[in-house]
């Protein structure tokens, strides 16, 4: 259930008229419509299809040296320090770019984009509101679009875009011990005879285990414990990742601009809420964990 989605700048449908000399219309629903890099958030995902498939567990280690080529490209940690030996889970709580793309490798493509497909990325949600995207996934089969640094890059969320809704929905899907459900705004239908039609949950897809949606959330919840402590909320434990993307430019990607994120769930060990934060080009810091 969609209890509240709110984006700014916004407008007044009482004034529609006045906002056509804006440019761009600000009438779309940037929630459902405007699809984005999400850096780092997306490691959430490349953990999971991680653990789920059995190609690592939280405590497999793997060397950093700051830097990973895959498919001709060199890949770096965002502080373009190296790390040493770190653990799976190390690479969440740091973020970690290089540690992300490692595990990717280890999955090969089609393991790791079968997992991706099925958290709902590169498709719409199906959610009840106008407008929606699916987002933007090359595949390996696309020889125009697809190359093989993909499978590096899209590993900590860049190469790749989402809406704001399809990143809540991976994040909750996670908080659903596994299970993709549909989101919806409308929770229920009156009739002129007063008839109350209730709307129903719509289970999408299970991409991951129960058992590994709750070693992930444990995993989540030493990022905020360990990264973040900015996101802990006294008397509740939380599980979240910060994201900070670079922004698409034609020709490559903008020097000074980037989209902070964050998308947490809890409490845990019972979720009942997700909340996802995003912020075009922020002025006072550039990163998502601020």
């Amino acid at each position: 259930e969609v209890l509240a989605m709110a984006s700014s700048p916004n407008y007044d449908p009482g004034r529609y008229p006045a906002y056509y000399s804006q440019s761009p219309l600000p009438f779309s629903d940037p929630a459902v419509s405007q699809q984005y890099e999400p850096g780092s958030v997306f490691k959430i995902l490349t953990v999971a299809a991680a653990l789920d498939a059995g190609i690592a567990t939280p405590d497999t280690t793997y060397t950093d040296q700051g830097w990973i080529e895959v498919g001709g490209q060199v890949i770096q940690n965002a502080t373009r320090e190296a790390y040493g030996e770190q653990t799976v889970t190390d690479l969440l709580v740091k973020s970690l770019n290089v540690g992300s793309a490692w595990l990717s490798t280890q999955m090969a493509p089609d393991t790791f984009y079968r997992y991706v497909q099925a958290f709902g990325i590169g498709r719409p949600t199906g959610i009840d509101v106008a407008g929606e995207v699916g987002g933007q996934l090359w595949l390996p089969g696309d020889l125009e679009h697809y190359h093989d640094s993909n499978l590096g890059t899209n590993s900590f969320g860049q190469g790749l875009a989402v809406t704001p809704i399809q990143m809540a929905v991976a994040a909750a899907t996670v908080a659903n011990d596994g299970v993709r459900l549909r989101p919806r705004v409308v929770s229920q239908v009156i009739a002129a005879d007063g008839t109350v039609s209730l709307s129903q949950s719509v289970m999408e897809a299970q991409p991951i285990s129960s058992e590994t949606a709750r070693i992930v959330t444990n995993m989540m919840v030493r990022v905020i414990e360990d990264g973040v402590p900015q996101a802990r909320v006294p008397g509740y434990r939380f599980a979240g990742k910060t994201g900070t993307a670079q922004v698409y430019v034609p020709g490559g990607y903008d020097r000074d601009a980037t989209i902070a994120s964050f998308v947490g769930f809890g409490p845990v060990p019972d979720p009942r809420m997700v909340i996802l934060v995003k912020l075009d080009n922020p002025k006072t810091s550039p990163w998502g964990s601020q």
